[in-house]
């Protein structure tokens, strides 16, 4: 893990910028999204290829979250920070928040952040990529739909079945990039055993132990801090949202909901939603939901900070109702045509975060 800081010219922007790059319903980008919509602060969202060769980041790594900031009134030029944990010490330090989001420092906050962001993540993992039946009624179809020929290799094509091989064998190496990270955390098998011996052990036989620690982390550890936050501060515990609640929203969001308007089917929603120790999270869930629903699209750089070139010719556009301002693409069009480019997210920033 590793926080990056590189300082280059200041752009011409007079106005605070930060950009959060982005691979689509990434649950550790969703953790970012949180924060910063908790608290209404204005930024962007690049989303990135899924393919690390032809994935650009600021930083020129691989992994997001990353995101870039500068605020010329502060003195604070271009900056690059990494890391999800990394990038909310950075918010704490420099945007000047009323409710800070890792204010508390204590050994019991930090382990149970660190459950969250590694033991819950990679539980939302193993149902979205390893866990049989959700694969194939969740992230299996969507991956199909940004095959080539789609209409003979995707979900309702005719050669549905070859579509289903090819994107088994293109995601072969991330899944078992993803089993080796929860064989580090449910120790199936003896963490020095061989990759080869750990792909084989994580499968659908553990799901039994995996929902059951599902369960147990949720109820027993996550629950009580989040109800207690919110019974503290009832009418603006959404504005209050700390790292591990920030957390806690994105990881559900995987598992019980959409993940804001990036679309994704919920893997254990029907399950989870009726176990009677987990009732009241769930609520706190979709109460969060209803007042900061995680938006991914819409966001993009050039529309959120348009240049000043960009502001002339829309005004003067406007001011024409000149048809040749609809032959650049609108702004959802865009996001819609750079979304097929992110849908197979996870292949590698889902396997890890940084």
């Amino acid at each position: 893990f590793f926080c990056i800081f590189t300082v280059l010219p200041l752009s011409k922007q007079t106005m605070a910028k930060l950009v959060v790059y982005a691979l689509m319903g990434s649950e550790y980008v969703g953790t970012t999204l949180a924060g910063l919509q908790s608290r209404g602060i204005k930024h962007a969202v690049k989303v990135v290829s899924i393919d690390p060769k032809k994935r650009k980041l600021p930083s020129g790594g691989k992994l997001v979250p990353e995101i870039t900031y500068e605020d010329p009134e502060k003195g604070i030029e271009h900056t690059i920070v990494t890391d999800s944990a990394k990038i909310f010490e950075y918010f704490d330090e420099h945007l000047g928040l009323e409710h800070k989001f890792a204010e508390d420092k204590s050994e019991e906050y930090e382990a149970l952040r660190k459950l969250v962001s590694e033991g819950l993540a990679s539980i939302v993992r193993y149902y979205a990529w390893i866990f049989s039946p959700t694969w194939k009624a969740t992230m299996l179809p969507r991956i199909q739909l940004i095959l080539p020929m789609q209409g003979a290799l995707g979900p309702s094509g005719w050669l549905k079945g070859l579509g289903s091989a090819l994107v088994g064998g293109a995601t072969k190496k991330a899944r078992e990039h993803i089993k080796l990270g929860i064989n580090s955390f449910f120790e199936i098998v003896p963490a020095d055993s061989s990759p080869k011996a750990v792909a084989k052990a994580i499968n659908d036989s553990i799901e039994p132990q995996v929902y059951s620690r599902l369960v147990e982390i949720l109820s027993e550890k996550v629950a009580p801090h989040v109800l207690a936050r919110r019974k503290s501060h009832p009418d603006d515990f959404v504005q209050r949202l700390n790292s591990v609640e920030c957390y806690v929203f994105s990881m559900l969001g995987r598992l019980i909901s959409t993940a804001g308007d990036a679309g994704f089917d919920p893997t254990v929603k029907e399950r989870l939603t009726q176990e009677e120790s987990l009732k009241e999270l769930c609520e706190w869930f979709f109460e969060v939901e209803s007042k900061i629903p995680l938006q991914w699209h819409n966001l993009h750089p050039r529309d959120v900070y348009p240049e000043p070139e960009q502001e002339e010719a829309a005004a003067s556009a406007e001011k024409a109702d000149a048809p040749a301002a609809t032959e650049e693409p609108a702004a959802a069009e865009k996001d819609a045509a750079e979304e097929p480019a992110a849908e197979k997210e996870g292949s590698e920033a889902e396997a890890k975060e940084e």
